[in-house]
């Protein structure tokens, strides 16, 4: 082989060899504890948690994420990270009102389970996940929006019409810093 072949190819190699290790660490999520608010996620998740997993994974994009995946993201006033449901994705219709949700015109299933105090409890299954979510008896004021391309709708399982920079509601994707294993 002519040496300055030999001289092209071999660099060549060592870049390609690089790039494949570099794609391939970065399609590992890396997993750390994190501080975040979990307050508007009761009962699936404590209210406030100083060490809680979070796969924080670079390479994601908002239509990569799924309905039912608990997300951390950095509050509206951006002094804490907070955790959420994913409700709708990029492109759903999602519609809100008292305590159903709907997407795309079909309604996220859930069965009364309880009642505490002066809130209803319900069982909720959103895509793979199934957990628990609580209203006032009222339920939450009505929504109905189109999620934008690099946007996420998002909601705590605790939904009683809280006001907070944590509630939840539309969400930049460019503010999740992660999501809950």
């Amino acid at each position: 082989m002519d040496s300055r072949l030999q001289l092209a190819i071999v660099p060549l190699g060592l870049l390609l060899g690089a790039l494949g290790t570099w794609f391939l660490l970065l399609e590992r999520p890396t997993t750390q504890q994190m501080p975040v608010d979990g307050s508007g996620m009761v009962p699936s998740y404590p209210a406030w948690s100083d060490a809680l997993p979070v796969q924080s994974e670079v390479w994601l994009a908002a239509a990569d994420v799924s309905r039912g995946d608990v997300l951390v993201y950095e509050s509206r006033a951006n002094d804490r990270f907070c955790l959420a449901r994913v409700i709708g994705t990029p492109g759903d219709a999602v519609s809100v009102t008292g305590t159903g949700v709907t997407i795309d015109g079909t309604r996220v299933p859930h069965t009364p389970s309880a009642t505490e105090d002066d809130l209803v409890v319900f069982q909720e299954t959103h895509g793979s996940s199934s957990y628990t979510v609580r209203y006032t008896a009222g339920g939450l004021p009505p929504t109905h929006l189109t999620v934008a391309p690099n946007d996420l709708y998002v909601l705590g399982d605790d939904r009683t019409d809280r006001r907070e920079s944590c509630f939840g509601g539309r969400l930049r994707f460019s503010r999740v810093a992660g999501r809950v294993p």
